[in-house]
């Protein structure tokens, strides 16, 4: 799922001579586990050494075996054509009812006489009398009822997420490569662009706040493959922050010694804390450092990140009302490989972000010592 997987077939080889069979069998036995992509020549080789341990006969009847799975590979891909297209269709289908919901609960027009008329949900006594537009806090609501609350959402980041007025998401497909970034991508090796391909995007709406200046914050999603929905990296908004609302960070004061002598002097630093608005941040980039164990960090962070995506677009989106009800319940699995997301991202953030001194300058080790919350 994330950016650094293991993909076994995008290198390419070094040109190497195969003159005896040992040599092919030595370097291509289990070829699917090297680095580099095996030629049809090379397979054609491995094949034959293969089929000269049975006799004549058995050979007839392990091409027929062939045969029968190429008829299922070719099954298979008719059955992704047709999904793809059914898909299509019932997204089309979708998209009128998910428009018309957001309409609604936004206030931007009235559920007409007819769509009230038909109405099954029984009414509760209430006290309330005020003429309400749309219906208030009902995505903050479908938030706060869903599974990421447990794991995002923290009490700072309630006030903020008040002004959340509407959640959308959106399937784009792939962007077209420019001619010169194909022919590099054939001269050279080079880590696997993902923002090529198609994907999905949670648009986040917000009105107006004291917070931040954005109207809207997007996390977009990229699949590994174009006919695949397994998500390979992500991308956040860069959130534009008031002065001093940054919901991310904690801002302490500390007083630092100085190196010379007995002097103290007090420096601010900002240390980061867990906050539904840390969803938003992009961490693809720490991926491409070496292994360490900070990277295996990111790489368990990246894929809650893509597991949440999932949830999103699969489950709260499309059944937002029976979350803002309270009534829709989780999925068995739902969030099993997810562990202290938010703990697991003030980490890594406690390790990328440097504690700002007077004029900039960094403090003393002894206080880059950043706290989760």
């Amino acid at each position: 799922m994330p950016p650094q997987k293991f993909n076994f077939n995008f290198a390419p080889a070094e040109e190497e001579d195969f003159d005896e069979e040992e040599d092919i069998e030595e370097e291509m036995y289990g070829h699917p586990m090297l680095m580099r992509k095996a030629t049809p020549e090379e397979l054609e080789k491995i094949e034959k050494k293969q089929l000269a341990e049975y006799p004549a006969k058995t050979q007839k009847v392990i091409g027929v075996l062939k045969n029968l799975q190429q008829k299922y590979s070719d099954l298979e891909k008719q059955f992704e054509e047709e999904y793809l297209k059914l898909r299509e269709k019932y997204a089309a289908l979708y998209a009128p009812v998910i428009i018309r919901r957001n309409e609604i609960v936004t206030g931007e027009v009235e559920a007409t006489s007819e769509e009230l008329s038909t109405v099954a949900l029984s009414e509760v006594t209430t006290e309330k009398t005020e003429d309400l537009k749309g219906v208030p806090d009902f995505w903050y609501k479908v938030l706060l009822h869903s599974e990421i609350k447990a794991e995002l959402i923290q009490e700072d980041d309630l006030e903020a997420l008040k002004f959340l007025k509407n959640v959308v998401m959106e399937e784009f497909p792939a962007k077209p490569k420019e001619e010169s970034a194909e022919k590099k991508e054939e001269e050279e090796e080079e880590e696997i662009d993902y923002k090529h391909n198609p994907g999905f995007r949670i648009i986040f709406q917000f009105n107006e706040n004291p917070f931040f200046t954005n109207t809207q914050l997007v996390k977009s999603y990229y699949y590994e493959e174009a006919d695949s929905e397994d998500i390979a990296t992500s991308e956040g908004t860069e959130i534009t922050w008031a002065e001093g609302k940054d919901l991310t960070v904690k801002v302490t004061t500390k007083k630092q010694k100085h190196k010379s002598g007995n002097r103290t002097r007090t420096i601010q630093v900002k240390e980061p804390k867990d906050s539904f608005f840390n969803f938003f941040k992009n961490l693809d980039e720490e991926i491409q450092k070496e292994e360490n164990e900070e990277n295996m960090i990111l790489q368990e962070l990246l894929e809650a990140d893509a597991e949440i995506g999932d949830i999103l677009k699969e489950r709260i989106i499309p059944n937002a009302v029976d979350y803002f009800l309270n009534v829709a319940l989780p999925k068995e699995g739902d969030f099993s490989t997810v562990p202290e997301v938010a703990d697991m991202l003030t980490q890594i953030q406690a390790g990328l972000t440097q504690p700002q001194g007077e004029g900039g300058e960094q403090p003393a080790a002894g206080q880059q010592e950043c706290k989760q919350q």
